[in-house]
């Protein structure tokens, strides 16, 4: 490593995309997408009282 000569910045505190991985961001509207098909579900079949 002698002579080794960094032109860019470390990657320290990015996030690193792994493909077919659930972003932080997306997991929130996820959660919320899968919650409202619960509720229509259990509306529809008479759960909810």
């Amino acid at each position: 490593m002698a002579g080794f000569i960094q032109n860019e910045p470390p990657l320290v505190g990015h996030d690193i995309n792994v493909k077919g991985a659930i972003a932080s961001e997306d997991a929130g509207f996820y959660l919320v997408l899968i919650s409202a098909i619960i509720f229509v579900i259990a509306a529809l079949t008479g759960q909810l009282a």
